[in-house]
C-alpha cells in the first residue's frame, strides 16, 4: 500500500511539474484525486440505475435462470449429491395436476388441501417434457408482478407524500442549510443509502430479495395463489378516485379480488376488516362530521377518527425533530386535536368507539359493498369446486383449516407447550386417553384443541386494533 501511494504520488507530481511548465500555472493534486472519486462513484450510480430503471426485467430475468439451472445442478446430483432443491409442495402440486388431467379429483392426492383451480391450472403442463417447469414459471412469473406491485405502491405513496408535505419538505431543506454542522455527523450513517438510488431500493424490497428469489424457484405457490391476489387487492382500493361512484366501483373490484384470494388460500380473510376500516375511512374522509352525529348520544366531547388517529409516517416525521415538535406544539396548542390513548380502561369511550366503528363498517356503502362481493366471489368459486370436485373440495380446502390443530405453523407464543401435549396424547394413542389426560393434567386431545384456538385471541385482538386504527389511513403497513 505504501508503495502505490508513493507511485501514485509520484507520479501526479510528474503530472503537475508537466502541466505548470507548459501553461505556467500550478496545478492541485487533491482536485485531481477528487474528479477521479466523482468519476468512480458516477459510474457506479449508472451501474446502479441500470437495475433501478428495469427491475420487473432484471428480477424475473433472474428467477427463471436460477429455476431452470438449479433443480438440474442440485436435484440430478451434478453439483451435490443428496441435496434436493425443489420444495416437496412442489411435487405434491404436479401429483394433483396429473390427476385432474386423467379426470380425477386432486384431493386423492395426500397433503394436497388447497383449491382445486390451482391443480385444473397446472394441469395444462402435467404429462409433458417442460412439466418439471411449467408449475416453477407460473410462480416465478407471479412472484416477479408481486414485486413491481411492490414498487410501483411504494412510489405512488412517495409521490402523494411529496404532493401533501411539501411546504414540510422546503422548512426542512431550508433549516438543513442553516444546521449543517449539526447534520454532519449522521451523514456517516446515511453514506450507503444516499448512494443507492430511491427507485433501486424500491426494487430491493421483493425483486432483488434472495429469500423470495428462493421460495418461488424452489416450487411454492405463495405468490401464485395468495400474494399476487392481496397486493391486486391493495392497488385498487388504494387507486385514487374523485368520486364516491368510482370509490363504491373499486371496493367492488377489490372485493372481486380478495374472495378470489380467499378462495384460493383462507389466510388472506384476516385482511377484510383492514380492507373495510380504509375503504370505510375514504369515504367519510370529506364528511368529517359523520363521526360527531353518530357519537353526540354517548359523549359531549368527541375527536373524530381522521384527527385522533394521524397515519404513522406523520407521528414519525414529527417526532424526527424534537426541537420543532416542541415550538410548534407551543405554538398550536390551542389548534391541534387532542390525541388520546385507546380507551382500553375507559369503558365509555371504548363503547363509543364500538358504536362508531359499527356504524362505520356495516352501515357505509364502500365496505359493504366490498364485503359482498368479497363473499360472493367467494361462495360462487367454492361451489363451482364443489360441483366440479365433489364434497372433498369443501372438505379439504376449507373445512380442514378450521378443525386442524397446528403447533407447527403459527404465531402463538404457547407453541412449544401445544407441541409437547400434543406429542404425549399422540405417543399414548387412543387406547391410553384417561391415561393421556391424567398426565397431561386433565387434557383430553379436544380440550387441547379447544385451547389452542382459544390461544389465538391476543392475536386477534391486536389484528383488530391494527385493522381499525393503523389501516385506515396506511393500509400498506
Amino acid at each position: 500500500n505504501n508503495w502505490i501511494k508513493h507511485t501514485y504520488s509520484h507520479a501526479c507530481n510528474n503530472q503537475a511539474r508537466k502541466h505548470s511548465s507548459a501553461n505556467k500555472s500550478p496545478i492541485n493534486c487533491t482536485k485531481i484525486n477528487q474528479t477521479k472519486s466523482n468519476n468512480s462513484t458516477k459510474m457506479s450510480k449508472e451501474r446502479m440505475n441500470i437495475f433501478a430503471r428495469h427491475p420487473f426485467i432484471i428480477g424475473l430475468t433472474i428467477r427463471l435462470i436460477l429455476m431452470s439451472a438449479l433443480p438440474k445442478l442440485l436435484d440430478d446430483g451434478i453439483l451435490l449429491q443428496g441435496v434436493k432443491y425443489t420444495d416437496i409442495d412442489y411435487l405434491v402440486f404436479t401429483d394433483a395436476a396429473r390427476l385432474v388431467k386423467m379426470g380425477q379429483s386432486p384431493f386423492k392426492r395426500h397433503t394436497y388441501r388447497y383449491t382445486p383451480f390451482m391443480a385444473l391450472i397446472l394441469s395444462y403442463g402435467a404429462d409433458t417434457p417442460y412439466e418439471r417447469y411449467y408449475g416453477r414459471f407460473l410462480f416465478c412469473v407471479a412472484d416477479a408482478l408481486c414485486g413491481l406491485a411492490i414498487v410501483t405502491l411504494r412510489r405512488k405513496s412517495r409521490k402523494s407524500r411529496r404532493r401533501g408535505d411539501d411546504t414540510s419538505i422546503r422548512s426542512t431543506k431550508s433549516e438543513g442549510k442553516k444546521e449543517g454542522e449539526s447534520s454532519s455527523s449522521s451523514s456517516s450513517s446515511s453514506t450507503i443509502t444516499s448512494m443507492i438510488p430511491i427507485e433501486l431500493q424500491d426494487a430491493l424490497f421483493w425483486l432483488y430479495n434472495p429469500l423470495p428469489i428462493n421460495i418461488c424457484t424452489r416450487g411454492s405457490a405463495e405468490s401464485f395463489i395468495v400474494l399476487l391476489s392481496v397486493l391486486a387487492t391493495v392497488s385498487i382500493a388504494m387507486s385514487q378516485t374523485s368520486s364516491k361512484s368510482m370509490l363504491r366501483v373499486n371496493a367492488c373490484l377489490s372485493g372481486l379480488v380478495h374472495g378470489l384470494a380467499i378462495h384460493a388460500k383462507l389466510y388472506p380473510i384476516i385482511y377484510t376488516a383492514s380492507f373495510m376500516a380504509y375503504l370505510s375511512f375514504r369515504e367519510h374522509d370529506n364528511d368529517m362530521n359523520w363521526g360527531q352525529r353518530v357519537m353526540k348520544p354517548l359523549g359531549p366531547k368527541f375527536v373524530p377518527v381522521q384527527e385522533r388517529y394521524p397515519s404513522l409516517v406523520e407521528l414519525a416525521r414529527k417526532g424526527s425533530n424534537k426541537k420543532d415538535a416542541s415550538s410548534e406544539g407551543s405554538k398550536k396548542k390551542d389548534s391541534d386535536p387532542e390525541l388520546y390513548p385507546f380507551p382500553w380502561f375507559n369503558p365509555l369511550r371504548l363503547l363509543q368507539l364500538v358504536r362508531l366503528w359499527i356504524g362505520r363498517l356495516l352501515l357505509t356503502p364502500s365496505p359493504i359493498i366490498f364485503l359482498t362481493s368479497s363473499l360472493a366471489t367467494f361462495a360462487s368459486l367454492t361451489y363451482l369446486a364443489v360441483v366440479y370436485f365433489g364434497e372433498e373440495a369443501l372438505q379439504e380446502g376449507l373445512i380442514y383449516h378450521f378443525s386442524r390443530v397446528d403447533h407447527r405453523h403459527n404465531y402463538s407464543m404457547f407453541f412449544y407447550w401445544i407441541y409437547l401435549a400434543r406429542a404425549r396424547i399422540e405417543g399414548i394413542g387412543i387406547s391410553g386417553a384417561v391415561v393421556a389426560t391424567a398426565a397431561n393434567g386433565g387434557l383430553s386431545s379436544l380440550t387441547l384443541s379447544a385451547l389452542g384456538k382459544a390461544l389465538l385471541l391476543p392475536q386477534i385482538v391486536l389484528l383488530l386494533y391494527s385493522s381499525l386504527s393503523i389501516a385506515t389511513t396506511d393500509l400498506t403497513f
